[in-house]
């Protein structure tokens, strides 16, 4: 026994301003007009808040709004908005223009993470050298300078040409972090803490270092 086949026919239409493809079947080469008004209609009919939901997975989330029921409260990262009830193809352009959109504008793609990947290990060479400089001056002066990244940053964003910098500035800017910080036996026990500001005196002789939370005394002098 051979089975009978339904032979169906796409058309497009224009529906709310956008075409949709609506596929209906035939009959002997009549269209099944029935089949044709349920696919419209289908087409135009807003969706339910469980059918919204499904299709937006988790990238919105659709509920009763609580002033007006008869309407969609819509939460998306950064907004909850009252919305008409949708149907099916313009919950998906909101979800493609409103939800993917902005979300793509906070994500750094793969091909925009290969564009900067060359800056960005120029930059992280360049802080090592910075570091390497750093513990050459350490060296240079037999003395450890917890600070002295700051004010070698400091010191650059005062100036635009290095060549500028002279004896006296670069005297005056380490000696005023020295000013800072503690003798490394009064440094805090738990982190290694020196600077003045990060070190307080407490009422009971104690200090209390704000960087690790540590409370401490520090020897007698």
């Amino acid at each position: 026994m051979t089975k009978k086949r339904t032979r169906s026919k796409t058309y497009e239409a224009e529906m709310g301003g956008k075409k949709v493809r609506v596929t209906v079947p035939e009959s002997d080469g009549y269209i099944d007009l029935s089949a044709a008004q349920r696919a419209q209609h289908e087409a135009w009919r807003p969706l339910t808040i469980c059918g919204a939901n499904r299709l937006a997975k988790g990238r919105a989330k659709v509920s009763v709004d609580p002033e007006d029921a008869r309407l969609w409260r819509v939460e998306r990262p950064g907004s909850v908005e009252a919305h008409e009830p949708m149907t099916r193809l313009a919950w998906q352009t909101f979800l493609a223009e409103k939800v993917d959109a902005e979300a793509g504008e906070a994500v750094v793609t793969t091909k925009q993470a290969e564009t900067i990947l060359p800056a960005m290990r120029a930059a992280v060479a360049a802080l090592h050298e910075v570091w390497a400089k750093c513990r050459e001056v350490e060296r240079t002066l037999g003395r450890d300078l917890d600070g002295l990244e700051g004010v070698i940053q400091d010191m650059a964003a005062g100036v635009d040409d290095p060549e500028s910098i002279d004896v006296d500035y670069v005297r005056d800017a380490i000696n005023a972090q020295l000013d800072d910080d503690v003798a490394e036996t009064d440094a805090c026990p738990g982190c290694g803490e020196r600077n003045t500001d990060n070190l307080v005196w407490q009422d009971d002789g104690a200090v209390k270092c704000s960087t690790c939370g540590k409370r401490y005394t520090p020897p007698a002098k």
